[in-house]
């Protein structure tokens, strides 16, 4: 038996009426085991979110504005070799 953490992550898939042939699979990371959850074992970073009008002012005050899509970021996330325990797919 190890003597690190380890959390299973449960996964679902969510498919579209209009597009049944393409799956979007959701991390469930809020899903509780023994009274805690994934998300509130993890620490809470700065808040990443803007009001619309600060969004908007920012965008004046270049010539160009870019936008990103962070689709699968996710899985792209470098995790340390030691916490891999803690994010096991089920």
């Amino acid at each position: 038996m190890k003597d690190r953490p380890v959390w299973y992550l449960p996964h679902y898939r969510v498919t579209h009426s209009l597009k049944p042939n393409k799956v979007r699979v959701v991390y469930d990371c809020g899903a509780k085991y023994g009274g805690t959850s994934l998300t509130q074992q993890l620490l809470q970073g700065p808040d990443q979110k803007h009001k619309l009008v600060g969004v908007l002012s920012r965008f004046r005050q270049e010539s160009v504005g870019m936008v990103a899509d962070v689709e699968s970021m996710f899985l792209q996330m470098l995790v340390e070799p030691k916490d891999c325990d803690v994010l096991i797919f089920l």
